[in-house]
């Protein structure tokens, strides 16, 4: 009997001639929204914008870092190159210096020699004129 109550389901169950209520007797209406779903709703808008606002703040945080790294790697070029030429002219002004000293020396060793020649005139006059 049970298998005659199973069966009678299923056939009925597979009818192609079923009826599919096209009218209801009841309309479709949105429901309220709570207060507590607009203070959420409200509250995930202020998180989006604010994580927006964060990752702009970011974005100029490292952009200005940027900038202040190129700004630093130009102070460090300029400062490099300007003790670069300081030592430089350092260099010349030493080598000049020591030119200017050979110069002297080799000066005064002609002024020390002229002055020994001097002296054997002055003492060679005397002689001839004392003799």
């Amino acid at each position: 009997m049970c298998y005659i109550v199973a069966a009678l389901v299923l056939v009925t169950a597979c009818n192609d001639r079923q009826d599919i209520q096209q009218a209801y007797s009841f309309t479709v209406e949105t429901l309220p929204v709570p207060k507590k779903l607009k203070v959420k709703a409200e509250r995930d808008r202020a998180l989006v914008q604010s994580r927006s606002l964060a990752i702009e703040r970011d974005k100029a945080v490292r952009q200005l870092q940027e900038q202040k790294d190129g700004e630093k790697q130009r102070i460090d070029f300029t400062v490099s190159r300007a003790t670069a030429e300081k030592g430089k002219t350092i260099r010349l002004l030493q080598d000049a210096l020591k030119a200017s000293r050979d110069i002297l020396n080799l000066l005064a060793g002609i002024l020390y020699k002229a002055n020994e020649v001097f002296k054997r005139a002055v003492d060679a006059v005397i002689r001839f004129g004392t003799e």
